[in-house]
Parts: structure tokens; C-alpha cells; sequence
């Protein structure tokens, strides 16, 4: 059988060397794969996000583009979203390769943040 093998495909003359494409195959696949998993974008656990945006290298910005070139409103989107989650805390993936922003719609909770705590970027 491994002589039927080797007359069929003349590069892998021996066994080592099929054995060693093999092993390259197999490491470049994994470390690609690993790659893909790196760069996909991370939600903060606990905030409503959208689960297909989050297995996408671009998440929400394809939906986005496609919303803001037909209606001119990116605030118009960002509610769809919020509506869409059922929410008034949810987080969205605009770009790529980066965090996620979180959107408030809780009047409360945004005039605590801005008037009363520390912790919190307010840009």
C-alpha cells in the first residue's frame, strides 16, 4: 500500500516527507484558526450584545454601513439595535479588530454616571 502511495504522488518519495507536510498543514491551519479566534471581537460579559456580529472579523460594521447609507442616521441604527435587544444597556462591534462600544438608553443610570461616578471615561 505505501509503495502504491508513493508511485502515485513522486514528491513524497518516503514516508518522512509526506509526514512533514503533513505536520506543516496541520501547524498553519491551527495557527490560522487560532488567529481568526484572536481576532474576533470580544463582548464584556452581562451586556446584551448580537450574537451573530460578535462571530463576524467585522462585526456590526457591514449591518451599520448598510443602515446608515439608506437612512443618513447612525442614531437611527443605534436604536434599531437597542430596540432589537431588548435593552437599554447593549454593546455593539463598529470597529473592527477593537472594543466594543456599550450604548445607554437608561436616562437614570447615564446622569449617575456623568454627574456622580468616577470610574468612567466620559468620552
Amino acid at each position: 500500500m505505501l509503495s502504491l502511495i508513493q508511485q502515485s504522488i513522486p514528491f513524497f518519495d518516503n514516508i518522512s516527507n509526506l509526514t512533514n507536510f503533513l505536520l506543516v498543514l496541520l501547524a498553519a491551519t491551527i495557527g490560522l484558526y487560532s488567529l481568526y479566534q484572536w481576532l474576533l471581537p470580544k463582548p464584556i460579559p452581562g451586556i446584551a450584545y448580537n450574537s451573530q456580529a460578535a462571530k463576524s472579523l467585522l462585526g456590526d460594521a457591514p449591518a451599520m454601513v448598510k443602515e446608515v447609507s439608506a437612512t443618513g442616521e447612525f442614531r437611527v441604527w443605534c436604536a434599531k439595535q437597542m430596540k432589537q435587544m431588548n435593552s437599554p444597556l447593549c454593546q455593539i462591534f463598529i470597529r473592527p479588530f477593537s472594543k466594543p462600544w456599550v450604548l445607554l438608553a437608561d436616562f437614570r443610570e447615564a446622569k449617575d454616571i456623568l454627574t456622580r461616578r468616577k470610574e468612567f471615561d466620559k468620552s
